[in-house]
């Protein structure tokens, strides 16, 4: 039967000189109970941290990818209207011979020909622009940057419970000075991410 504290008695007179009744676990200091609490915000500090370069660094790629698609739609588009152009004003130098209204004539078709064939360059080009912007908004809808963020950074906040929770399973001895530095430094923690 466990003996019963007297009054004026501290816990460790309590104990006695009796090493079996003494605790097996050393006195904890606030260094130490506060230690795995502060190991718990810089892992989560960390994690939280990765998750944003993450969620940068995918973005960043899928502009890039996208910036260099849409630089080939245009480049190969400014090919086929410089090839155009080029065609266009070689043939217009080639005309010779015939009457001067069949010279205009010739001249006059040749133009609305050469329109004709820029505005389609134009439409086709708008075309694979846009089926690259619908295809691209497609394939970012299930690798969304925030969401791939947010994944990530919930998965930090599950991680840093559970390193909580195992610094508090292990917490023995809890002043209220220990307590509230423990509480700041949580405080601190989520305030920051």
């Amino acid at each position: 039967m466990a003996s019963q504290k007297k009054p004026g008695e501290t816990f460790s007179e309590k104990q006695g000189d009796n090493p079996s009744e003494k605790s097996s676990t050393p006195t904890q200091g606030p260094e130490d109970v506060l230690k795995p609490f502060q190991d718990a915000s810089a892992k989560f500090a960390q994690a939280h941290l990765a998750a944003q370069e993450s969620a940068v660094k995918k973005q960043a790629h899928t502009w890039l990818d996208l910036q260099d698609k849409i630089r080939k739609i245009e480049q190969d588009a400014y090919n086929a209207v410089t090839e155009a152009t080029r065609k266009h004003l070689s043939n217009l130098g080639e005309q010779t011979g015939g009457s001067l209204e069949d010279a205009f004539a010739a001249r006059a078709q040749a133009q609305i020909e050469y329109e004709k064939q820029v505005r389609q360059i134009y439409a086709d080009t708008e075309a694979k622009l846009r089926e690259l912007a619908d295809k691209s908004a497609n394939e970012q809808q299930g690798s969304d940057p925030v969401t791939h963020f947010t994944n990530r950074r919930q998965d930090a906040y599950q991680a840093y419970l559970a390193d909580l929770q195992q610094a508090w399973s292990n917490t023995k001895n809890l002043d209220p000075q220990t307590v509230n530095a423990i509480a700041s430094n949580i405080l601190s923690t989520i305030n920051i991410s």
